[in-house]
């Protein structure tokens, strides 16, 4: 697009397979498969590849314009850029590396996903210092690069002439006569200028508290699940009525192609229920919206606790969206604390259903024996319990095989015979003084069961899990903390926590942030290193920050949260935003050594490099915008931070760097003027005190 010709675009894209493939060679040394995360790894990574390769072409291309032969061209134009290039590539190794070596859980996957990005980075720095000069020498030459026709020029050749690179010439050119104006009136007004790009900076503040923020996006992936809960104490027929209803409302729905029912798991009162729907491209509503729908419906069916989420259920796709442990001592104070919780969540109209990990006991029959009896009749309660127990659930006595399958036989009293507790009470056992119902050995009650306890920490809890109907996790736990902090008095010894996805965001959360800290300090290093400076590379670093403008901005408008992936691109921005940046400053310093002053020698660099800086930062934006459209929330949260973050680098490089560098460069020659002159007076000083002191 921006050169015309197909062999350029052959030597750039060739770059690309190169790298990924010759990475493998390493991914295989290191034990690494072909996962979603390698393979996120080169999808993230596609720009950055060729980004390097289309630096050195186009250097090579100048060269070329300026009259010098393909190989000549070819090695001269490889050696102006090489500092910039290896900048550039060493500032995404060194971002990349401490996200492949994040503790906590999000390390356990970052692993491969980072060292994969390192390992094609190095073969993409090999590849456009080897491959890329030598096919630029031998397959390029003046009359291919130039952008005007020729009279034995193709038909092809004319088509992308007229259709492609001449629009793209006069675009160029217009946008950067249009930039000189801007350029000139930031030196005119430097101290304005910095002030408006100040407020720039600062004004996604102001759109921030309307960023969701969670651990784990949530996406389409084409199931729902379904959990009922029907009172404590249910029958297995009452439960399977809920579940058949259940099934019937889900048949109407068009977008569904099957679904699995399971009754009276874990406890005759709970059932689940697996909706399978049609590929999301085949759909014309979200599995949100079908949730929506059902809602409703599922509430017409009586004493039925409904729970629908969304996804398989794996992982951290399983978890609810907000879930609260309720810490105490005595449970009853602990079941009171839960349900005006459960109620405060309810009313804020934010969760579709809730689910408590408190259930009403259950109605439990207890055998109170009577020792005299029981010794006189010679009879022990290891004898006695088993038979209620066979009587009212059965025992696996036998096994019957058929065709090489197993099933159990259950032996149990009949139904008619186990109706209330004087049908149990009735039940005989042999004594040495013969046959006697059990009612002569003691006597049987009816109580409620202990309910289920939960610890946590060797805490006592009671965790309430919310799925959400609407915002997003962050949001609703600052608005519900607020509120029971508000509305509930806690006592001493009793309090609550956000677990769950919560407690994974915040770990996650310091991880990053130290992968974050890692990987500025590693770029400024290595920016100390490279420039033989410690003043610019604080300039180039600039861009970062700068950048996060454009990643805001993006999440907002595209409705896109804080989650995992946004997170971790934060961090891959480093890497990203400064190689604008480096272009830009490595040929304003070659200028400066030239004798040019600051304005001249910025300018001269934005002529020469302003179409190289735009060529990789579209490369890098067009690798990473299939992400953008992804129905994963991760990958396309990822894809918003690089996108937004690449269109402010591209914006901030040339606003802001220029005016950063000229003021830092006065300061560098200020304290250069008065250096030598503070040490004379110094040593004019020192001698008045020694002739004194004579």
């Amino acid at each position: 697009m921006f050169l015309g010709n197909f062999r350029v675009t052959f030597i750039a894209a060739i770059v690309i397979p190169t790298s990924i493939i010759s990475s493998f060679l390493l991914m295989d040394f290191a034990n690494f498969s072909i996962n979603m995360m390698t393979l996120l790894a080169v999808g993230t990574a596609l720009g950055t590849l060729i980004a390097n390769a289309i630096v050195i072409i186009e250097s090579v291309v100048s060269k070329l314009e300026q009259g010098l032969d393909s190989q000549e061209a070819a090695i001269q134009g490889t050696k102006d850029v090489a500092l910039a290039v290896l900048a550039s590539a060493g500032t995404n190794l060194v971002v990349f590396t401490p996200i492949a070596f994040m503790g906590g859980m999000v390390g356990q996957f970052m692993n491969q996903f980072g060292l994969t990005v390192v390992f094609a980075t190095i073969f993409s720095v090999i590849g456009s210092f080897t491959l890329t000069p030598m096919m630029c020498g031998a397959l390029l030459n003046r009359k291919m690069v130039e952008h005007k026709e020729h009279q034995n020029d193709g038909p092809i050749r004319k088509l992308l002439q007229k259709l492609i690179v001449r629009p793209v010439d006069a675009t160029l050119n217009f946008l950067l006569k249009e930039y000189q104006r801007i350029f000139n009136l930031l030196f005119r007004i430097p101290k304005t200028s910095l002030i408006v790009i100040f407020l720039i900076v600062a004004s996604p503040a102001f759109i921030m508290p309307y960023i969701g923020g969670e651990f784990f996006s949530t996406s389409d992936e084409d199931i729902i699940r379904v959990s009922v809960e029907m009172p404590q104490g249910s029958a297995l027929s009452e439960t399977a009525k809920a579940v058949e209803q259940i099934e019937n409302y889900v048949d109407e729905v068009p977008e569904v192609s099957s679904f699995l029912s399971i009754v009276g798991e874990d406890g005759y009162e709970n059932a689940r229920v697996i909706v399978n729907l049609e590929d999301l491209e085949k759909r014309t509503r979200s599995d949100v919206d079908i949730i929506n729908i059902l809602t409703p419906q599922f509430a017409k069916i009586p004493d039925a606790k409904i729970t629908m989420a969304r996804g398989a259920g794996g992982g951290a796709s399983g978890e609810a969206d907000v879930t609260i442990d309720v810490r105490g001592i005595e449970y009853d104070k602990m079941v009171a604390l839960s349900r005006k919780m459960e109620s405060i969540m309810k009313d804020s109209g934010f969760f579709r259903s809730i689910t408590s990990t408190h259930k009403d006991p259950k109605d439990e029959i207890v055998f109170v024996p009577d020792t005299n009896a029981l010794q006189r009749f010679g009879v022990s309660n290891s004898q006695v319990g088993p038979l209620i127990r066979t009587a009212v659930t059965g025992d696996d006595v036998a096994v019957f095989r058929e065709l090489g399958e197993e099933y159990d036989i259950n032996v149990t009293v009949a139904d008619e015979f186990k109706r209330n507790i004087d049908d149990i009470s009735s039940l005989y056992i042999d004594t040495k003084g013969g046959l006697l119902p059990i009612s002569r050995l003691g006597e049987l009650k009816v109580q409620k069961a202990l309910p289920p306890l939960k610890r946590r920490d060797k805490r006592r809890i009671i965790q309430l899990s919310g799925y959400l109907s609407k915002s997003s996790a962050n949001e609703v736990q600052a608005l519900l903390a607020e509120k029971f902090n508000k509305e509930i008095t806690f006592e001493e010894g009793y309090d609550f926590a956000y677990t769950g996805r919560a407690e994974s965001m915040e770990e996650t959360g310091q991880e990053i942030a130290t992968a974050f800290l890692m990987a500025v300090i590693l770029t400024y290093m290595l920016l100390v290193a490279i420039l033989n400076s410690f003043i610019h590379p604080f300039t180039i670093v600039s861009a970062v920050f700068t950048s996060f403008v454009g990643v805001f901005y993006f999440l907002f408008f595209m409705e896109f949260t804080i989650n995992i992936g946004s997170m971790m691109s934060f961090v891959m921005l480093v890497g990203l935003a400064v190689n604008n940046a480096i272009l830009l400053l490595d040929q304003t310093m070659v200028h400066r050594q030239n004798g040019k002053s600051i304005q001249d020698a910025l300018w001269l660099a934005v002529e020469e490099k302003f179409r190289p800086i735009a060529m990789t930062s579209l490369a890098v934006i067009a690798g990473t915008l299939p992400q953008l459209f992804d129905n994963d929330g991760v990958k396309a949260s990822m894809g918003a931070v690089v996108v937004g973050g690449m269109v402010a680098s591209m914006f901030f490089t040339f606003v802001l760097i220029p005016l950063v560098y000229n003021y830092l460069e006065m300061a560098i020659g200020f304290f250069k003027r008065i250096g030598p002159q503070a040490t004379e007076n110094t040593e004019e000083f020192t001698d008045i005190k020694e002739a004194q002191t004579v």
